[in-house]
């Protein structure tokens, strides 16, 4: 035996295929009579199909072994799980392309909503500033008479600008 497994080639296994086949009756009435062919015209064949014919007769020799009832049961929860964790899985990814959808056409609308906010506060930015600098626009004709800063210090210092606080406080609200 060793040495026929020692000579092994690729179509060895197709071989083997075919004489268990053979063995377990599974053939049709043309392979059955190419396999007694070939089993006739080729040794190796021949003692092959007597290698697996005596492990056959070993295995039918060793004493059968029964399922105990736990056995049965455990199996059958076991394969009654794996098809529901199948069925949840196939129902999860039923649902999940809807939600890939939604998801794909609400990310443009989020961007668009997102440049739309972000534009309009910086088209707004320089309205803001002219706002706040209203008072000084409105009174630019009358600081250009003024030579120095220090005169405009010395005039806040006076309390000249206290009126102005209460006017610009107005403005900005």
């Amino acid at each position: 035996m060793n040495e026929w497994m020692e000579n092994l080639d690729p179509s060895d296994s197709t071989i083997d295929m075919q004489l268990t086949g053979y063995l377990d009756g599974e053939l049709n009435e043309d392979e059955s009579r190419e396999v007694e062919r070939r089993l006739n015209e080729d040794g190796r064949f021949l003692q092959r199909m007597q290698e697996l014919q005596k492990t056959w007769d070993v295995l039918d020799a060793l004493p059968r072994a029964h399922a105990t009832e736990s056995f049965t049961k455990s199996t059958l929860e076991l394969l009654i799980g794996d098809v529901t964790l199948q069925n949840q899985r196939r129902n999860r990814r039923f649902w999940s392309w809807p939600l890939r959808l939604a998801a794909l056409a609400g990310i443009p609308l989020l961007v668009l909503a997102c440049s739309f906010y972000v534009s309009k506060y910086y088209q707004q930015q320089p309205v803001g500033q002219l706002i706040s600098d209203l008072p000084i626009i409105e009174n630019l004709d009358h600081y250009e008479v003024i030579d120095s800063v220090e005169f405009l210090h010395m005039l806040e210092q006076e309390g000249v600008f206290q009126n102005d606080d209460v006017y610009f406080d107005g403005v900005a609200q």
